[in-house]
């Protein structure tokens, strides 16, 4: 029943984020109209009250950061890259994982974290991302998998190329 109870509260925080911040339009950006409700600039998520429920709170503007070296224009762009690291990939039914033993409590009381199902689609959500930028080179680093499971690098290679897969 605990773990049911994370579950439906992880579900429920995202769709409050989500709907906070899916009607503003953020400026016209380089690469073409941005996607509302997507840039800091426009809307952030708040906790004013410290109940630990976000809300709608304004945006943020963007500064140039003076103290790491004086204002300049900007440059000719010379390369683009991009770095994907620690994935963290994880077979969530794998008998390798141990979310049982949180019901015992301590020293176990991280065992259980529901967010670790998305994993895949958490991926596939960043490689279209980066795919969005165009670089001329992508870093693939950190811990791909979770487990070192082959299952585990089979679903994250596919995703890397570019493939659909089913995380079940």
């Amino acid at each position: 029943m605990r773990a049911r109870g994370a579950v439906a509260l992880a579900a429920a925080a995202a769709a409050a984020a989500l709907a906070a911040c899916g009607s503003d339009r953020a400026g016209e950006g380089a690469t073409g109209p941005a996607v509302p409700g997507r840039s800091t600039v426009v809307r952030t998520l708040a906790d004013p009250d410290g109940d630990g429920a976000l809300q709608a709170a304004p945006g943020e503007p963007l500064r140039d950061r003076t103290d790491v070296a004086p204002a300049s224009a900007p440059g000719q762009v010379l390369a683009t890259f991009a770095q994907i690291t620690d994935t963290h990939i994880r077979d969530e039914e794998s008998p390798a994982r141990v979310p049982f033993l949180d019901r015992y409590g301590p020293p176990f009381t991280s065992t259980f974290r529901p967010q670790e199902a998305l994993s895949p689609q958490v991926l596939a959500a960043a490689v279209r991302a980066v795919d969005a930028q165009h670089p001329q080179a992508v870093l693939v680093t950190g811990d791909v998998t979770d487990n070192a499971q082959h299952n585990e690098l089979q679903l994250a290679t596919r995703i890397l190329d570019g493939g659909r897969v089913n995380p079940d």
